[in-house]
């Protein structure tokens, strides 16, 4: 299996290319770098021109980054299309935030949000450069069975021996504000409270010991809020240079693992992101012969 990176040879995607080779090197896998020349394009030379130049600039940018034995890919299509074609047997795609605009902005364009609903694998958004292992990790958990997934795609990442590791969990008891309007006492309350959010925490400790190569290395921060609220204020609290995301509902990032608000996250946060697309759960019980995702 290996890792991919879908680049468009400009400057703000140097920092994905850089990571990919990192991972490469980490992980001792094989890389293909993929770059995808568009159709239209008349006034910058015919289609065959633009191919050829897109060709050398690839090779170019592989070849400064270390590029020794790796896959150079140059095609014509559209760049989702292409992209899950070319990764149906990678084990991560990285690459860098599209059209050079915000991620989560990007996140609501045609390209991530196509590749997103058709990735067999995780997708990792890279926004900070540098090769260094990733030394603080983030990830937020909404307790279902797709966590276990979440929990597994993150630790595939190489991380710094050192490194911290933390998990987010959004719990609002429910009926509690209910509780409050009929005149339930205030004392019933807090104690309903306080065993509804232990019983949440039980299970993110138990999906992390079930799912962890190491759970008791995670500490676990437990909100009384909605999705959104939490996970930003987990990442005021623990600065991670990674966060890692589970997404789901149609493909589409909107409808996130965490809820409808989590893609305002993205845009509040300057690390990197792991997101775990439904697809990439339902590639993981493929069969190894059966054939990958045929984009539309």
């Amino acid at each position: 299996m290996k890792l991919l990176c879908a680049t468009d040879l400009t400057p703000k995607s140097d920092a994905a290319v850089d990571r990919a080779y990192q991972l490469r090197e980490a992980m001792n896998t094989s890389l293909a770098l993929v770059h995808v020349v568009s159709p239209i394009g008349a006034d910058e030379g015919t289609l065959e021109q633009r191919l050829l130049s897109a060709s050398s600039r690839l090779a170019l940018r592989a070849k400064h980054a270390g590029g020794a034995e790796t896959e150079l890919v140059v095609r014509c299509g559209r760049p989702s299309n292409v992209v899950s074609e070319e990764a149906h047997t990678a084990r991560l795609i990285v690459m860098g935030p599209h059209d050079g605009k915000p991620l989560a902005d990007a996140l609501h364009g045609t390209f991530s949000e196509r590749l997103l609903a058709e990735a067999s694998c995780p997708v990792l958004m890279v926004r900070r450069p540098g090769r260094e292992p990733y030394r603080q990790m983030l990830l937020a958990l909404d307790g279902s069975t797709h966590s276990g997934h979440v929990v597994r795609a993150a630790e595939m990442l190489p991380t710094a021996e050192a490194g911290g590791y933390a998990v987010v969990h959004a719990h609002e008891p429910p009926y509690e504000a209910m509780m409050n309007t009929v005149g339930v006492g205030n004392v019933s309350v807090a104690n309903y409270a306080s065993a509804s959010m232990s019983q949440a925490a039980a299970a993110i400790h138990a999906a992390l010991r079930l799912h962890s190569l190491d759970w008791r290395r995670y500490r676990v921060m437990l909100m009384d809020a909605r999705p959104g609220p939490a996970i930003r204020e987990a990442v005021r609290e623990t600065n991670p240079d990674l966060l890692v995301l589970g997404t789901r509902g149609h493909g589409r990032f909107r409808r996130a693992l965490l809820g409808s608000t989590a893609h305002e996250v993205i845009d509040t946060t300057d690390c990197d992101v792991l997101l775990v697309p439904d697809a990439s759960v339902r590639a993981s019980h493929r069969p190894p012969d059966a054939p990958g995702p045929q984009a539309a």
